[in-house]
């Protein structure tokens, strides 16, 4: 009996996410993307043999995040300011929301 092949979601997968699941996951356009990039926002995890960037799952959150942030009125610099300042006391950029989310109760 053969069982289901279950894929894992772009979010808990280890292996890189490749750019088009990123823009298909966030709705951003390959500019945008790479205006991330060139400001430091996200990172790069690797790059395939054959020059395909490669993302860590987590940038889809991380991207949604800089998405909330800038609508609410932050700008890019500042959210860099943000992260860079969560990656220097925690290591994780990702962490922002939680604290924002508790500050704001």
């Amino acid at each position: 009996m053969v069982g289901k092949i279950k894929t894992p979601s772009l979010l808990t997968r280890t292996a890189g996410v490749r750019t088009k699941d990123i823009l298909d996951a966030t709705g951003i356009t390959h500019q945008i993307l790479y205006r991330y990039i060139t400001l430091g926002l996200i990172e790069e995890a690797e790059t395939t043999e054959a020059g395909q960037r490669l993302f860590h799952p987590k940038t889809i959150a991380a991207i949604r995040l800089i998405q909330r942030l800038n609508q609410t009125g932050y700008t890019l610099r500042d959210i860099k300011d943000i992260f860079f300042k969560e990656r220097r006391l925690t290591g994780s950029a990702l962490s922002v929301t939680k604290r924002r989310r508790r500050s704001s109760r």
